[in-house]
């Protein structure tokens, strides 16, 4: 495959191995954003490419993984934009665990959806992606603790939606 113009930082094995171990997580944040298994897929398989076709931009193999969740997030932002799609409780796949098919997970997805853009994903690339502050601003290209501020003013405008009549001392 000579579409590698430049040498890249990594291999083209090791780029096929690290895409491999976090497929499923490279999933969970395309669906988090389409909410569609297809669209989800789409968007991973689109971010794939271009992550290949642009390897040899990718300055230190350390970065590889908030480099690719960048891309990821901007092809699935793209995406939304493109088809107009947004999150609702119809959209939910409800099969995925006996768990989520409780009012208070549905409830929290719901509040999720509503949240800025900014918020969700933040708290998105926080709690289903276990990243680190650091790694998040790195992906979302903002400065840490105003990735930590972030964080912290979505978690009390989630427990303000969800408890709406609890008072906070």
């Amino acid at each position: 495959m000579q579409l590698l113009k430049k040498h890249p930082a990594i291999s083209e094995e090791t780029f096929l191995e690290r895409i491999d171990a976090k497929k499923d997580s490279f999933y969970r944040v395309a669906y988090s954003y389409t909410r569609h298994r297809e669209d989800a897929l789409d968007v991973v398989s689109e971010s794939v490419c271009k992550a290949y076709t642009h390897l040899h931009h990718l300055k230190d193999p350390d970065s590889f993984y908030p480099w690719f969740y960048r891309i990821l997030s901007n092809t699935a932002l793209t995406f939304v934009k493109r088809h107009r799609r947004f999150a609702s409780l119809e959209d939910w796949d409800e099969s995925v665990t006996p768990m989520e098919q409780t009012a208070e997970i549905l409830a929290m997805r719901e509040e999720l959806a509503r949240l800025e853009q900014k918020y969700r994903e933040v708290l998105i690339l926080k709690f289903n992606q276990d990243l680190t502050f650091r790694e998040i601003a790195e992906l979302t290209g903002k400065n840490e603790n105003t990735v930590k501020t972030i964080y912290y003013h979505a978690l009390e405008l989630l427990r303000e939606r969800m408890n709406p009549h609890e008072t906070t001392e």
